[in-house]
């Protein structure tokens, strides 16, 4: 019970304290206010504009393997297989072409999607 009725008398010293401190605290002129703050908002500019070419230079890079991957994939390959004693003569792959749908194989004939369910 006395906890209780001695909080309110606790915290009006706490905030007397505080009070002195705070006319104790050195602060900064208006100059130097004026000029960190430009000095934070310069150099966040700077670590934006730098992260923003390394974004652009890695996401180019990333599409230029990207797109050489794909185009290695996309060529069309005969691969010979023997199954056996007998040649089976060569595999047709199967490669996606952009956009339509349609697939090529290694022979060049191109099927589209609807082609493909109806064989």
């Amino acid at each position: 019970m006395n906890l209780i009725l001695s909080l309110p008398l606790k915290t009006w010293a706490y905030l007397k304290e505080v009070r002195v401190e705070m006319q104790r605290v050195n602060w900064p002129t208006r100059q130097e206010v004026v000029r960190l703050t430009l000095i934070v908002i310069l150099l966040s500019a700077f670590v934006a504009a730098l992260l923003g070419v390394f974004d652009f230079v890695f996401s180019r890079a990333l599409f230029f393997v990207d797109t050489v991957v794909t185009q290695q994939r996309s060529q069309s390959q005969n691969i010979p297989v023997q199954v056996g004693d007998t040649d089976q003569g060569a595999v047709n792959i199967q490669t996606q072409e952009a956009g339509d749908g349609a697939t090529q194989d290694a022979t060049g004939t191109e099927t589209t999607p609807n082609e493909e369910n109806n064989q």
